[in-house]
């Protein structure tokens, strides 16, 4: 408080204005002395700081009073003062403490009520000092009236009007008379105003503009232009008060015209020069009625240019929507050294949040936050939380929303309107409920919001309590909008019936309401229902306006509704209204194309009037969703041909098509375009398309660019990018951008979550799985969303938790179709089929209606259990058909027909294919992989080709699937067959599934050149191709190709897998390399791959059986964790095959003792080993052992093995009696018993056996016929013999290889018939001839002494190979038989020679082995 002292300086009372007037009153004589005691000096000081409104020097004063005790004489002034400086509580506490009695005083306070707004405070001390006995003058009855008229109070005006009448005071006094007009036309009762301004005794320009400004305000511009008339005819001219009011009425009625009358008469009498307000408000009258041009003329010709001007203009672009010109219109004001104060700043941020303008947007919130704004304006903190949330950018819009000094319901309502804009329905109803914890009450707005929330996740019952709040308020009687937004919440959340409840007791029923309803029938499918609505809505007297029209046709075009469309186009057409808006033509092209009418589509667009950018764009936008791209890239050519240029919507549907495609050529282009126009600064919508197509077309990288160039980021963009790293199997990448995302501020959607829940499972990471489950579940999610529920269970499904899956899925408060599905799903994979059913039928019975997944789910559970499954298959397909679920969903038949598959019922999955009332690829190929797993590879090619026939294409599986097929059976010239139609339609570029099956083809075929040369050109060479090509060396025996395959597979740094150890096991076994198997089993055991791989361990066995390695072999199998069947049937067949016979039938016999059941494989190694040892007995009880297990039954194989066990052993009759009692009758055990007898010396019962055979109409085969010539010649039977020789090729059409010759030529030579044995040997092809054959010859020439044939087979003999001393021996018996001593030594001296070579070329070998072993 300041002190007298502060009061003096340099002898003058300080300011100095009060030294002066006091010197002028003679009131000073020297320094702080005052020759007058009295308070009249005070009271006139204190009157002047009234006046002036010094609230300074009044404290000061008041002060010094207070120093001399003169505050009570000074009250009433002090009273005064502090009243007319807006002190008017401490005005009130001098008056109540010094009781005060001046009517001026007390009139003082009541006008500075009123003057600072606190109009009841204003009335109420009006009353009080009526109650002091004061009466009130005609200032009071001035401030009292402002008052009134500030509170809108027409009853208390009219009371205070009554009381002036009264005491006369109209006729009097012109001020309240223009006070009364005033008061009345701020309350609105502008026919009151006007009868009292009539009966005015005298009128002046304040009355007038008073009602003028009335009118104005009540937006009655006619009236006010009336007024202003009457005003002029009356003898007064308008002042700027008037034109004020006048240009106010103009703007809020967009009277143009006139308001640019009114800114004629104002440039006419010059009242713009010096009048800044006068300006402002012609600027705003232009701005508001839309010549945005004008307000710009008009504020470069005002001399003294203000933010409030720019305002205007600013804020006129904003409302137009012209969001991009008001932030131009921002930029330019800077320039010109204008600061923005508040209100401009406001409309930039909405002009930002129109536009998603981001960056821009927190441009501006950085300079509001410098210059401290944020704490003068709650309007300035809502503008930006509504900037934030309209960009996407929820995280920071709640963040400011927090920090705001004060929160009222235009804040709460902008935050909790973003949450609905954005979809995030939950979160807006979270917001409404802190809300209402602050206790702040909605407004309309509000609970717009809100129910549009409601409606967004399906929250009746909520909607429903918003709905009854909304009733109490009565905002329904006099708020159309908020009829309909209740409509619209009902028809969203599927409560049709209530819908239309709410609809026919609305006061208000608006086209925008009906419209909803019967929108929201179509969307339903509920056709009939709209149609019945549309004609109550018109037979209710609402007839639809072009926009109602534009709303349904949308609706239809949503919906596929195209018979109602149709309607809606014959009543556009009836009413004429097509060629008058081309508008309404162009949503009818957009419904048509939509429906996928693209004739009716292109029939509405020839005839359209004009076509504009928006005709050519929903046609355009519909292909391109239609995923006819080229058409779409058509349609854009011509679109530019006819010189129309895009717009974003264009450009964003042809970025689509160009995604759709995979055409990233095209989509550069359009890139550029865009660029080029630098359309992408404020568009995120458009970003977000170009992100999208580089996603589609595979090119990741340029996608993320394009994001990160973005100014405006958000959701949309990042769930593009983060879903294409997915669909390329870059989970982890995807984990990335979601993390990245969360930092730049952007919250999450669903789409984000269930996209990232995907990668979780796909990188098989339930720890960040769970993470993002906590963040769901915090967030309140799956309280509203399903689809985030089933996200959740595949998830944990695809991780291996199933416990946990099964967990989420019984918490989830939203238990839809979807979730079940996955839940079923889970126990599927998990092997547990009749748990997958059991749900199914729970399922039912919850009430929840199975949908096309479901039973996809329930027929693959059905398929795992084989034949015990076949059952409720069918059950299953009886049910999908009666619903109608197999007409037109061709997954379900493929699954159908895959069940059928996998329960080995082929014949009926055949028949499932020929009745399915829709075909396509899909169930083609299942039925052609059944065929091909179950290697019934000629019916798989009869197959495709029948599929051919009837005009379907096959894709990459079905090409796939039949290489498979012939590889199966050889069928080599097919395959290459499908080669070359794989190469033409040019698969192979990128499909390596596609060429690794060529190559398995190729390799199964023997032909393992050309499956060397696909491999070599594949783009892409995996583990699985390798594998492929390994196999094919494998399986053709060519084990040391495939261990040179497996070291190069290394060297090139791919991993091999189980596949890969099991071939390359396979080729060590077949090639005997013992060591190179062990370096293999070394390293499976490094990798632990032993714990959980039976297969591995069966193969490890195998190969070390294989390569007589039988202790290591027997060493690993007692050291398998799990033993199999296939485990024994290695080991045994090792010790069969090594002849250690009685290890094999100890095995076996252990085998049993560990409860395992041979199988055919067991069988056929144990009748080997007692083959081996010649153990019929033994033979005997394996025999009853297969017949207790009825093997035989289907087993030709095992039948043949027995009959030859039992023949090798000696046991005809048995190996007869076995051969019997086969079902089924082929040459080859008949072969087996004719061996046995030929080898057992009972070659008469050889031959019998040899005619029965050919009486059972059984072709024999080259087998029998070497089995029946060995018969013949040891009983002697020659001719017999050469007629059996003869017949092979007569009669059987089998040419008679290397054995025959051998036998006849044995035979004939045994006979002595070497002649005979001569002509055969130069009548068979050169190739026969060998080592055994011409020492048979030489043989029979040594018995007989035929020296001449014996020479010539010398001859031939030593020409194969010098070194065989078996024809030198018999060449030297023959020549010492026949007496040539000579030549028998010289042939003995021939054999020294050889040998002695001989052992010189080993010597060397040797020395070169070792020589090569020590380097």
């Amino acid at each position: 408080m300041c002190t007298k002292d502060f009061l003096w300086v340099d002898g003058c009372y300080n300011p100095p204005w009060v030294g002066e007037e006091l010197r002028r009153r003679g009131l000073f004589q020297s320094h702080d002395k005052i020759i007058h005691d009295e308070a009249s000096p005070f009271i006139s000081l204190l009157g002047e700081c009234a006046k002036r409104k010094d609230l300074c020097s009044g404290l000061q004063i008041h002060n010094d009073v207070a120093d001399r005790g003169l505050v009570a004489k000074c009250s009433e002034v002090l009273v005064t003062m502090y009243a007319k400086c807006g002190e008017v509580s401490k005005a009130k506490e001098l008056l109540d403490l010094y009781k005060v009695k001046d009517i001026y005083s007390w009139t003082a306070l009541i006008s500075g009520y009123a003057h600072n707004g606190q109009n009841q405070n204003a009335l109420d001390c009006f009353k009080q000092m009526q109650l002091e006995g004061l009466l009130p003058d005609a200032v009071t009855f001035v401030s009292v009236l402002k008052a009134c008229g500030n509170m809108k109070t027409t009853v208390q005006g009219e009371q205070i009007h009554y009381e002036i009448a009264r005491l006369g005071l109209l006729q009097k006094n012109i001020m309240l008379g223009n006070a009364l007009v005033d008061m009345y036309a701020k309350c609105g009762a502008l026919v009151k105003a006007q009868q009292v301004l009539e009966e005015l005794p005298v009128r002046n320009v304040i009355c007038w503009s008073s009602l003028i400004s009335g009118y104005a305000q009540q937006g009655k511009t006619e009236e006010a232009l009336m007024c202003f008339s009457g005003m002029q005819q009356d003898g007064f001219s308008p002042n700027a008060v008037t034109f004020l009011s006048l240009l106010k009425a103009c703007a809020n009625t967009g009277a143009l015209n006139i308001g640019g009358l009114i800114h004629d008469l104002i440039d006419e009498k010059g009242l713009m020069k010096d009048n800044t307000a006068l300006g402002n408000a012609v600027v705003n009258m232009y701005a508001k009625c839309g010549a945005l041009v004008k307000a710009h003329e008009v504020v470069e010709e005002i001399s003294l240019q203000t933010v409030v001007a720019w305002n205007a203009i600013i804020t006129g672009y904003v409302v137009r929507e012209q969001a991009q010109q008001a932030l131009d219109c921002f930029e330019k004001m800077l320039n010109r050294g204008i600061s923005p104060n508040a209100v401009t700043y406001i409309c930039g941020l909405k002009a930002c949040g129109s536009l998603r303008a981001i960056k821009k947007g927190e441009e501006f919130h950085d300079e509001i936050s410098r210059k401290g704004l944020l704490g003068e304006s709650i309007l300035l903190g809502t503008a930006l939380v509504d900037m934030y949330a309209k960009c996407g950018f929820l995280a920071k819009a709640e963040q400011v929303h927090a920090g705001l000094r004060s929160r009222d319901v235009v804040s709460w309502s902008a935050l909790i309107g973003g949450y609905s804009q954005q979809g995030q329905g939950e979160q807006a109803l979270k917001c409404y409920e802190q809300m209402q914890q602050e206790r702040v009450s909605p407004n309309a707005v509000t609970m717009l919001s809100v129910l549009k929330a409601c409606g967004s996740i399906g929250a009746a019952d909520k909607g429903e309590q918003f709905h009854d709040e909304i009733n109490r308020q009565g905002w329904l009687k006099t708020d159309p909008i908020l009829g309909t937004a209740v409509v619209d919440m009902y028809v969203k959340c599927n409560a049709l019936v209530k819908a239309q409840e709410v609809l026919q007791i609305l006061p208000v029923q608006s086209s925008a309401s009906w419209y909803a309803l019967v929108a929201g029938y179509v969307e339903h499918g509920q056709a009939e229902q709209a149609l019945n609505c549309y004609k109550s809505m018109k037979s209710n007297g609402i007839y639809p306006d072009s926009v109602t029209f534009l709303g349904l046709l949308k609706a239809c075009g949503n919906a596929g509704a195209i018979d109602m469309g149709k309607q809606i186009h014959e009543e556009i057409d009836r009413e004429e209204m097509f060629r008058k808006d081309i508008v309404l033509g162009n949503a009818l092209v957009d419904m048509y194309a939509k429906c996928g009418a693209f004739g009716e589509a292109l029939l509405v667009f020839d005839k359209l009037p004009a076509r504009d950018v928006f005709s050519w764009s929903a046609l355009i936008s519909a292909y391109a969703q239609q995923d006819l791209g080229e058409q779409a890239w058509s349609c854009f050519e011509c679109m530019q041909l006819e010189g129309i240029s895009p717009n974003t919507v264009t450009f964003m549907s042809i970025l689509k098509a160009c995604g759709n495609i995979r055409d990233v050529s095209r989509g550069v282009l359009i890139h550029e375009q865009i660029t080029t126009q630098g359309l992408l600064e404020n568009d995120a919508a458009l970003g977000t398309a170009l992100v999208d197509m580089y996603v589609k077309c595979g090119d990741l990288l340029r996608a993320q660019e394009i994001l990160e160039e973005q100014a405006v980021k958000n959701v949309a963009s990042y769930n593009a990018l983060i879903a294409g790293c997915i669909d390329q199997g870059n989970a982890s990448e995807a984990m990335h951008h979601f993390e990245q995302m969360k930092y730049n501020g952007l919250s999450p959607d669903v789409i984000t979550y269930c996209n990232i829940l995907k990668a979780c499972g796909s990188m098989q990471s339930a720890k960040k799985g769970e993470q993002v489950h906590h963040e769901i579940s915090t967030h309140g999610l799956l309280e509203t969303d399903a689809v985030l529920g089933s996200s959740l269970i595949k998830m944990y499904v695809n991780c291996g938790a199933f416990i946990k899956a099964k967990q989420v899925f019984d918490e989830l408060p939203l238990q839809d179709v979807d979730s079940w599905n996955a839940v079923i799903m889970c126990y599927t994979q998990q092997d547990k089929a009749e748990d997958a059913l059991s749900l199914f039928k729970k399922m039912k019975q919850k009430g929840i209606s199975p949908d096309e997944t479901t039973f996809v789910c329930a027929l693959q559970a059905c398929g795992y259990m084989g034949s015990a499954g076949l059952q409720s298959g069918e059950e299953l397909f009886c049910e999908a058909a009666r619903r109608g679920l197999l007409e037109g969903n061709t997954v379900l038949g493929a699954t159908l027909i895959d069940m059928y598959v996998k329960c080995g019922v082929l014949r009926k999955a055949h028949e499932v294919l020929e009745t399915l009332p829709t075909r396509d690829a899909v169930t083609w190929n299942a039925l052609l992989v059944g065929y091909a797993q179950q290697g019934r590879g000629e019916q798989a090619l009869l197959i495709f080709e029948k599929m051919q026939e009837e005009g379907y294409h096959p894709n990459a599986v079905t090409f796939s699937c039949i290489l498979k097929a012939c590889g199966s059976v050889r069928a080599s010239n097919v395959g290459e067959k499908i080669h070359n139609e794989v190469a033409a339609q040019g698969l192979l570029e990128n499909d390596v599934v596609l060429g690794t099956s060529l190559v398995d083809m190729y390799a199964k075929c023997s032909a393992l050149c050309k499956a060397k040369k696909i491999f070599e050109g594949l783009s892409v060479q995996n583990v699985i191709s390798w594998n492929a090509l390994i196999a094919g060396y494998a399986l053709q025996g060519h084990g040391d190709q495939a261990l040179a395959c497996f070291e190069k597979m290394q060297n090139e740094g791919i991993s091999p897998d189980t596949v890969t150890f099991l071939c390359m096991l396979k080729s060590c076994g077949s090639i005997g390399a013992v060591d190179k198997g062990e370096q293999i089993h070394d390293e499976i055991t490094r990798q632990g791959l032993l714990k959980n791989n039976i297969e591995l361990g069966n193969a490890l066995v195998d190969m070390y059986a294989k390569c007589g390695a039988l202790t290591k072999a027997q060493q690993v199998f007692a050291q398998l964790p799990v033993r199999n069947v296939v485990s024994w049937n290695s080991l045994i067949t090792g010790y069969a095959h090594e002849g250690q016979a009685e290890a094999a039938l100890n095995c076996f016999e252990k085998m049993q003792q560990e409860r395992f059941f041979p199988n055919v494989l067991t069988f056929l190694s144990i009748l080997k080993a007692c083959s081996t040892l010649g153990a019929a007995d033994i033979a005997e009880d394996i025999h009853d052992e297969i017949a207790r297990y009825q093997v035989m039954e289907y087993d030709i194989i095992l039948g043949t093995a027995l009959v030859d066990m039992y023949a090798k052993c000696g046991a005809l009759l048995k190996a007869q009696n076995v051969l019997e009692g086969l079902p089924t009758k082929t040459v080859v055990p008949w072969n087996a018993l004719i061996k046995g007898c030929a080898q057992h010396g009972q070659s008469k019962q050889a031959i019998t056996l040899f005619k029965s055979l050919q009486s059972k109409n059984l072709s024999p085969d080259p087998v029998t016929f070497a089995c029946i010539l060995k018969a013949c010649g040891s009983m002697g039977l020659v001719d017999d013999a050469y007629a059996h020789f003869t017949s092979m090729s007569a009669m059987y059409g089998i040419e008679p290889d290397l054995e025959h010759y051998n036998c006849m030529v044995d035979i004939f030579g045994r006979a002595g018939h070497l002649s005979k044995a001569v002509d055969l040997i130069q009548r068979m092809p050169s190739v026969f001839y060998s080592l055994a054959l011409w020492s048979a010859l030489l043989g029979a020439c040594a018995k007989w002494g035929d020296v001449n044939v014996g020479k010539w087979a010398f001859e031939h003999a030593i020409e194969l190979d010098k070194s065989d001393g078996a024809a030198y021996v018999l060449m030297t018996n023959i020549y010492a038989d026949a007496g040539m001593q000579e030549d028998a030594k010289r042939i003995e001296a021939m054999r020294i020679e050889r040998q002695k070579s001989k052992e010189y070329e080993i010597d060397g070998k040797n020395f070169h082995v070792h020589y090569r072993y020590v380097s």
